[in-house]
């Protein structure tokens, strides 16, 4: 166990983190051989040390999987989405696919600041980060390992030097994986109709040239456009604003503005006008009922009151992509980002209409595109230009408790209790709403069955959870993955 927490805990005995770190500043500066071996020492075991002394500070239980827990801010029978996450802190339970253990926000928050004031020097950094390897996932130990050889290679150098470095090996292996997911789609586009292949072909040509920052007419997509405003607008600190714009963008998506005739009914048009305060008596603004070409008079002025709208930190980045779309509109040749995303929007709206299992092999070769939630070299790409304390925060992320549901919700899945697991942030996104039963469940089997294990025995010890809300965990978790769980042990009340 990486985080031993014992009971009375002797906090005079820990040395306090500023003269832990001054030690080791000192050993940095007088690069000797033995203050290396000391320098490692401290490095190895700091992280461990500082969040246990904060941890039994703060709880009373005894440390590891699998063993009882008893703290105050737990309650008696576990409800809430607060009281649940706690549930999981000094790693009392793992994730629910994966089975590693997960940090609660107050952990997380811990290991970053620890991480951070080790970020001067790239190799006691990995030696402070490899002291979390129970709660890290593979990509992460390797993102270590890589860190480690060329720390070994050039003593004393800073993280930030290091992720420099490794990114440029980085981006070409990305590119590589890229050009090989277009080049597996464009050749499975000979399944389809010529009039789609056409199109499917002209797709991966199109995403080249956004992979070789080339300029061409690309087809506006209202999916896509939604899809990066809402990444935007979540960055935005005036959250009333953020889902003003979100909702007013995800209109765009109606079906209507579809119609070759550019005609909007007069129900839309009562709709825009209520969604984005147009003012409808103002010529330039007005926009008249079944009338052609008012679907695209209607898209331009849905865009200019997002920029309205978006008055805030995120006022550039929100204008930036409004002129982009408004050329693509225009027909206008652009330079646009390559994004894995954006690529499966446009792919499945070409594919609109098609078989299911048909459109289910174009999905997984896109599955197959390099991202930062389980690829390294797409991970260090993704936060090349941004400041090592987001590079931080971000990897210990993936390692961060959340509730997951495990039927999901925009697939009717109810938001109690009963369909809540906790799992950690990395295997979360990667569910999302996919379906993950039987041959498509793509974690670890027995994950599931030490998790309600270790949920079980605590209910029959102390009563943590109801019967009636495990046992409805347990239905879900079968219904949805088709693995089996054996819940003879839990002791049903007569």
């Amino acid at each position: 166990m990486i985080l031993p927490v014992v009971f009375n805990v002797n906090h005079s005995s820990i040395r306090s983190f500023k003269s832990i770190k001054l030690e080791h500043e000192q050993l940095i500066t007088r690069e000797t051989p033995e203050n290396k071996l000391a320098q490692n020492s401290i490095a190895k075991n700091f992280g461990r040390n500082y969040l246990s002394a904060y941890s039994s500070g703060m709880l009373n239980f005894y440390t590891g999987k699998n063993n009882p827990i008893s703290f105050q801010a737990l309650p008696k029978v576990i409800q809430t989405k607060s009281a649940y996450r706690s549930y999981a802190r000094n790693g009392h339970i793992g994730c629910i696919y994966c089975d590693k253990l997960m940090f609660s926000s107050d952990e997380m928050a811990r290991s970053m600041h620890t991480l951070s004031n080790f970020a001067k020097d790239a190799k006691s950094f990995t030696q402070v980060a490899g002291s979390f390897s129970e709660y890290l996932k593979p990509n992460q130990m390797n993102i270590i390992d890589r860190i480690s050889k060329m720390a070994d290679t050039h003593p004393g150098i800073d993280l930030e030097t290091v992720i420099s470095d490794i990114v440029l090996q980085s981006e070409k292996n990305v590119v590589e994986k890229q050009v090989k997911v277009l080049e597996d789609v464009s050749k499975l586009s000979a399944i389809l109709p010529d009039d789609k292949a056409h199109k499917i072909r002209t797709l991966v040509q199109q995403f080249k040239y956004r992979l070789n920052g080339i300029a061409y007419v690309d087809e506006y997509s209202a999916k896509e456009f939604f899809y990066q405003i809402r990444k935007l607008s979540n960055l935005m600190s005036d959250k009333t604003k953020a889902y003003e714009i979100s909702t007013i963008a995800e209109y765009l998506t109606h079906p209507v503005f579809k119609n070759e005739s550019g005609c909007l009914p007069l129900k839309v048009v009562k709709k825009l006008y209520e969604l984005t305060k147009i003012v409808p008596h103002k010529r330039a603004q007005l926009l008249v009922p079944d009338k052609p070409g008012m679907a695209s008079k209607a898209e331009r002025l849905i865009l200019a009151e997002i920029e309205k709208c978006s008055c805030g930190n995120m006022k550039n980045s929100i204008n930036d992509l409004c002129d982009v779309t408004k050329k693509k509109l225009d027909g206008v040749p652009v330079v646009l980002k390559f994004s894995n995303k954006a690529f499966s929007y446009k792919m499945h709206e070409i594919l609109e209409g098609e078989n299911k299992a048909v459109v289910e092999q174009f999905t997984a070769c896109t599955r197959k595109f390099p991202a930062s939630v389980n690829n390294e070299d797409a991970y260090m790409v993704k936060y090349k230009n941004m400041p090592v304390e987001k590079f931080i925060y971000d990897f210990l992320d993936f390692s961060k408790v959340s509730i997951e549901h495990i039927h999901p919700r925009n697939n009717n899945g109810p938001d109690n209790i009963g369909n809540w697991a906790l799992a950690c942030r990395q295997c979360n996104s990667i569910h999302g709403s996919d379906d993950i039963f039987g041959e498509k469940f793509p974690f670890k089997p027995e994950a599931g069955q030490h998790y309600f294990d270790t949920i079980i025995g605590d209910t029959n010890k102390f009563g943590y959870f109801r019967v009636k809300d495990v046992l409805k965990q347990i239905e879900n978790y079968e219904s949805q993955t088709g693995v089996k769980i054996d819940s003879s042990k839990l002791e049903i009340p007569q």
